[in-house]
């Protein structure tokens, strides 16, 4: 599933990106958003089933029919983005939070556009 820009696209930014892709760097050209190029059909079934869901129930039922998974080729896949265009002043905070109650990260890196990898430091654990 691919989402579109918008408002146009201003050439410094895709026009198409992953959900992922979206979800973590929502901003797009002009100000506009990424929305879903196109809708997944939900069936006729689907407002008569969740009448009576709360919030939590609908919004994972919509979730799941945008085939999430599929976006990372396949469940328990690695997937790798990189963000260039990130501007921070101060500090940066990034929360993870488990919904599985398992696993769901194994690493996260974060480098400052400014430095070269050689530059870097290297820690270990002991």
């Amino acid at each position: 599933m691919k989402f579109i820009e918008t408002r146009g696209n201003d050439g410094q930014r895709p026009t198409h990106v992953s959900f992922s892709e979206a979800i973590l760097a929502p901003m797009c050209s002009f100000g506009g958003i990424y929305a879903p190029e196109k809708l997944p059909d939900l069936g006729l079934d689907f407002l008569p089933r969740h009448l009576a869901s709360d919030y939590k129930q609908l919004a994972k039922s919509v979730l799941d029919a945008f085939d999430i998974v599929a976006a990372a080729g396949g469940g328990m896949k690695c997937v790798v983005r990189e963000f260039t265009d990130v501007a921070v002043i101060g500090s940066l905070r990034v929360d993870l939070t488990s919904r599985t109650g398992g696993t769901i990260l194994c690493g996260v890196e974060f480098v400052r556009g400014d430095l070269t990898l050689d530059a870097l430091p290297v820690v270990t654990r002991p």
